[in-house]
Parts: C-alpha cells; structure tokens; sequence
C-alpha cells in the first residue's frame, strides 16, 4: 500500500472524539483526496508553512521591500526554496514526470539547491504571496525522472483555508512540450518564410533593373525607328518590325513592374503616394488607354458616371493601373460586337463604388479564386486563345487592398464578368455632393 493509500485510510477511519467537527473534517479531507488522486491534471502539493514562518520573522525584523532584500540576499532565497516540502503528488503528476515511484519523485525534486536560472522566477512569484497574491502562474523547462527535457505551465495556488499558514500549496501541472514545440516550429518556418520571401524581393529588385536598361535601350531606339527620327527607312516592312519590338518591349516592361509591385506588396514595402483624385478625369484617362484595343476588338466602353462626383484621395498612378488593368481585361474576353459598361457612384459615408461589366465569355464560379491568384490562368484553351500573365487582375486587387478597399468579381460562363471595386468613406475627399438612394446605386 502506497503512502498516500495509507494515509487516506487513516484519515477515513480516525477516531471520533466528544464534538462533531472531527467527523465533517475528515469527510471533507477525504474527498479532496479522491478528487486528487483521480484529477487527470497533475498535481502536486507542497507544504509552505516553514517559509510562512521565515517571512513572518524577517517582516518582524522590518523588511518591506522584499523584491530588494531577496535580490541582495540570494542565499536566503535559495533558502526559503529548500524550505518547501513536497506532501502529495497524484498518479497524473507522476506520469508527467515519467516515474510511478512518489518517493523516488520527492527525493528528485527536493534539491538543495536552487538553479540560477529559476532564481528570478522564484523571487517574483514568492513576493507575490507575500504581497497577499494567492496565486500565480509560471512556465518553465524541467527535467524528467529519467531525463527528459520538458515544457511545463504550472498553475500555483494556495486555497482559502491555508493562506494564513501557506500549509498546504497547490500545483496544477500541464505537459506544454508538444505545443511548445509546435509553436517554435512555426517560428522557424514563419521565419524561413520571411527570409525566402525578402530574398525574393531583392533578387526582382535587383533582376528588374537588370531587365529594364536594355528594355528602355530597345523601346527608345524602336521609337526613334518608328519617327523616323534620323530620316527615312528604306523598307517598310522595318517600321512594321520596329512596331513589333516596340509593343513586346512594352509589354515585357509591363509584366517586370507587375511582378516587382506585387512583389512590394507582399513583403510590406509598397508605399502609396496619395492625393486628391478628379475621378472623371481619371476614367477618361484610363478609357483612352484601352481605346485602341476596343477598337480593334470592335467592342464598345459605355461609361454610365454618377454626377457630382467628389475627388478620391488615393494614388492616381495606382488607380490607373487597377483600372486599365480591369478594363483591358474587360475588352480582351469581350468577343466582337460586346459592350464594356462602366458605373461610378459614391454614398458618403459607405464608400465610393466602381463596377465594370462586360458581355465576355465569363468566368465559371469554380475559376473565379484562381482568376484572382498571380500567375494563375483559368483553362488550357483559353491561355492559347487570349495570352497572358494572369497579373492583371491579382495586381489590382491587391493594390485596392493597398487602399483599405475591397474588390469582388461576380461571373457567368457565356453571359459575362462584373468587377465591383470599393474604396472606403475615408477615402472620398470632403466636399458637398448629392447621394444616390440607392444602396448599390447601379445606374442605367
């Protein structure tokens, strides 16, 4: 029979004396062991009465401060630590700390000495009580019985009918090496993760400005070709190849500054440059920079504007790409004789609203998260019929994320795309306009 086995059974049947408090007393110690005992938490309890008794006799001596006496006096705190003395220790506790054998536990964790490294802890925690805490909780590294290092969380705790003796201490005890060690792993990938991604960062820096010099070698003399600048081309078919270099110089820059903004975006370092905006101005801008395209697709931009409408306080260079990157995206997958309908309103204190709708082929629901990842391309067919990076659209909507917005494409195969863009209240410049009525406020 164990100790503590031993020592329930005597409290159980002790001799009952004139009175009727010995027979509550011992009903309820005996509870409170089975309850012990049976805790699937660990538990450990300590007898602190002895250090109780040695604070009582240094507060007698005057000390008040006790955080400054126990740390010039870190004899008496290793002290007071010895004083403690381990009373019980449930079977949960035991198998934390890889033994079956109480005593050999006790005779384990009664050091006479206690580590610098816990000294603080101690010190802190103890104070605590002193200072009329009942409990605290603490983490720390401890070795098992036969040798393993472990993360444990202790909850201690001195119940209400021993604070004025410290006799009985109470350890709740949790095992936290799993999660512990969990956590530190995703520390470390998190950090592993950080570094790839700044290394990424600057290499496309540093390639960006490697690519762009002979890219703004081959589109500036590809322009003086086209003007004809230092006279006449023999043939004319050069003009035709000097247009050609021209537009793939382009379009290759295009993708570098894409692939560097989204970059920048990723890695936190993307800065906006933010102003009041004329947005009519702007969409003007945006339309006459896919004018040529919608052309050529014989597809028609409708624009349909809100009147009144206030300034936005946003990035003008940025909302250009956003929206020639939508509106191209628009006319691209718009077939022949297709319209592209643009809609601009504003309610003050909501948010200023951009949606552009074509009659396109769509985009089926599953696709829609792809069409909205970088370099992700819907269907095999597709990316042979209408070339690309799959940069347009993932760029946009992170650069209106950029400005607290938002951005939401809604679509059907064969009846066509909505791209809605929102930019919050805050970002509508101050000045006296009417609001629409409506909620969504789609006009015409």
């Amino acid at each position: 029979m164990s100790d503590q086995d031993t020592e329930r059974r005597n409290i159980t049947t002790a001799p009952i004396g004139p009175g009727r408090e010995a027979p509550l007393v011992s009903q309820r110690e005996m509870i409170y062991r089975e309850l012990f005992e049976s805790s699937p938490i660990g538990i450990w309890e300590e007898d602190w009465s002895r250090i109780k008794d040695m604070v009582d006799t240094l507060r007698a001596r005057g000390i008040t401060d006790w955080h400054d006496y126990f740390s010039c006096h870190e004899d008496q705190l290793a002290h007071a630590y010895d004083l403690a003395s381990v009373k019980h220790v449930n079977r949960a506790a035991l198998d934390i700390y890889r033994t079956q054998n109480l005593q050999e536990l006790i005779e384990l964790t009664a050091s006479n000495v206690l580590p610098p490294e816990e000294l603080p802890g101690f010190r802190y925690n103890l104070v605590a009580f002193i200072e009329g805490q009942t409990s605290y909780q603490m983490e720390s590294k401890e070795l098992t019985f036969d040798g393993f290092e472990i993360s444990t969380r202790r909850n201690v705790t001195i119940p209400p009918d021993h604070r004025t003796t410290w006799s009985r201490v109470l350890y709740t005890i949790e095992d936290i090496t799993e999660r512990r060690n969990a956590e530190i792993a995703l520390a470390e990938a998190i950090q592993a993760a950080n570094a790839a991604s700044a290394a990424k960062t600057e290499f496309l820096t540093s390639m960006s400005h490697e690519l762009r010099t002979p890219l703004n070698a081959i589109i500036g003399f590809s322009d003086i070709m086209m003007g004809r600048t230092l006279g006449p081309i023999g043939d004319l078919k050069y003009l035709e190849y000097a247009s050609d270099i021209n537009n793939s110089g382009h379009h290759l820059l295009d993708l570098i500054n894409g692939i560097l903004d989204l970059s920048k975006i990723e890695a936190g370092k993307f800065e906006l440059r933010e102003a009041n905006i004329d947005v009519l101005q702007l969409l003007k801008f945006c339309i006459s920079m896919v004018g040529e395209q919608a052309k050529n697709n014989e597809v028609d931009i409708a624009p349909d504007i809100a009147p009144d409408l206030p300034p936005l306080f946003a990035d003008e260079l940025k909302c250009r790409q956003i929206l020639v990157n939508i509106l191209s995206n628009a006319v691209k997958f718009t077939p022949s004789g297709g319209k592209v309908k643009i809609n601009i309103w504003f309610r003050r204190e909501k948010a200023c609203i951009f949606q552009i709708t074509d009659t396109g082929i769509g985009i089926a629901a599953a696709d829609i998260q792809k069409a909205l990842t970088p370099f992700q391309q819907i269907d095999g067919e597709l990316n042979r019929k209408y070339a690309g990076t799959g940069l347009g659209l993932p760029l946009a909507k992170s650069l209106v994320e950029l400005h607290g917005g938002s951005l939401e494409l809604h679509s059907e195969i064969g009846v066509g795309t909505t791209v809605t863009i929102r930019f919050p209240a805050h970002r509508i410049a101050p000045q006296s306009a009417c609001e629409l009525d409506s909620e969504n406020g789609v006009r015409g």
